[in-house]
């Protein structure tokens, strides 16, 4: 039996991890996200600035809007995660299709609520870097454009070109030359760890020993 056969479901682990996308890290176990998402760990922060930064934050994006104002990105993570589940063989499957169908549907709602989740400490997170960034006289002058009829909504507008499709194609197009630099790596990679285990084969017990701690 060749190594590839009788070992790689231990390397295959590794590799994994060495391949995986963000998006699928995160995907599979969205109901543990970072201990700091939620409680951001930061350096201390002047409260009068954070109250400012909170202020400017308020004024330029409605409560309402703060989902939508990230739509456009939000959507083209779920497209990448979908894209990760290799879908052209089951569409002639009704069998595979309907779990197909189900997964997708299941990762939709999650990311969906875990988006949901997020957006508090994702404004927080930005307050925060406000308050560290501006002197609290730009604050005040921020605060005070905020609150103009220019500046009310400013954020929201400013912050939806994210999803402009120019910006979103720029997106993909990055994330395919990362693909096309990491998939030939990644194969490199299998390769040297498959000739290694099968000159080493105790390296790899010893691995497979300790994933099994």
């Amino acid at each position: 039996m060749t190594f590839a056969a009788s070992r790689l479901g231990a390397i295959g682990t590794l590799l994994l991890a060495v391949a995986a996308t963000p998006q699928t890290g995160w995907a599979q176990s969205p109901d543990k996200p970072a201990a700091d998402a939620a409680n951001p760990a930061t350096p201390p922060v002047n409260p009068d600035a954070l109250a400012l930064a909170r202020d400017i934050i308020a004024a330029g994006i409605a409560e309402k809007d703060r989902s939508a104002v990230f739509e456009g990105v939000i959507n083209l993570v779920r497209s990448r995660a979908a894209a990760e589940i290799p879908y052209a063989p089951f569409d002639k499957e009704p069998g595979l299709n309907a779990i197909y169908k189900r997964y997708d549907a299941a990762l939709r709602a999650r990311l969906d609520a875990l988006i949901a989740a997020r957006i508090p400490a994702m404004y927080e997170h930005l307050a925060i870097a406000y308050a560290q960034e501006f002197s609290m006289n730009e604050l005040r002058d921020i605060r005070t454009f905020m609150a103009s009829s220019s500046g009310r909504g400013f954020l929201s507008r400013s912050n939806a070109t994210m999803a402009n499709p120019a910006i979103l194609q720029f997106y993909e197009t990055v994330l395919e030359e990362g693909r096309r630099i990491a998939d030939p790596m990644t194969e490199s990679l299998r390769n040297e760890l498959e000739e290694y285990g099968e000159k080493h084969p105790e390296a790899v017990q010893r691995f497979m020993d300790s994933q099994d701690k």
